[in-house]
């Protein structure tokens, strides 16, 4: 139920962060990733990445068809091994985990776009903003946004099952 409650959860994130904060690019999706991987097993994580990216791809106009799919399994690839240093009882893990995560796409998406031949220029300032900064806030955003409603669903499901 969790998978599925943090799946809403990204797609909320996705749709109300142009209305929230319309100047970041949030990676919606990192969170939740960074659940699917510390839950499910390579395989089933890789095709829930790929879905992932294709449904950002659908969204997407401004970006080639396919990147996104491409850079989320990629991202899933190195990222998926990496679930072991991040125990999923400590209360930051979800948040350290996305940092890495979003850090990752964040390269590959950069490395993919310049390779089709999309003009970005980078420098100190393009490094700093899309390579700590962003996955900082995705980090910040996956705390606020995911370990929040999620513990506070863990507690509500426990009070409910638990009898008087």
């Amino acid at each position: 139920m969790k998978i599925s409650l943090a799946f809403f959860l990204a797609l909320c994130a996705l749709f109300f962060n142009s209305l929230i904060f319309p100047g970041i690019r949030l990676i919606a999706f990192a969170p939740f990733l960074a659940l699917v991987f510390q839950k499910k097993d390579f395989l089933p994580s890789l095709w829930i990445a790929l879905g992932c990216g294709l449904f950002i791809d659908l969204c997407t106009t401004d970006v080639r068809f396919g990147l996104f799919s491409l850079g989320y399994l990629l991202t899933a690839c190195l990222c998926h091994k990496q679930r072991n240093l991040f125990y999923e009882e400590r209360i930051f893990s979800l948040s350290f985990y996305t940092i890495l995560i979003s850090a990752c796409f964040s390269i590959i998406q950069f490395s993919l776009m310049t390779s089709f031949n999309r003009k970005l220029y980078f420098n100190a300032v393009t490094a700093f903003n899309n390579f700590l900064l962003m996955p900082l806030l995705d980090g910040i955003s996956a705390f606020f946004w995911f370990t929040c409603p999620l513990l506070l669903y863990t507690v509500i499901a426990k009070k409910l099952r638990s009898p008087l």
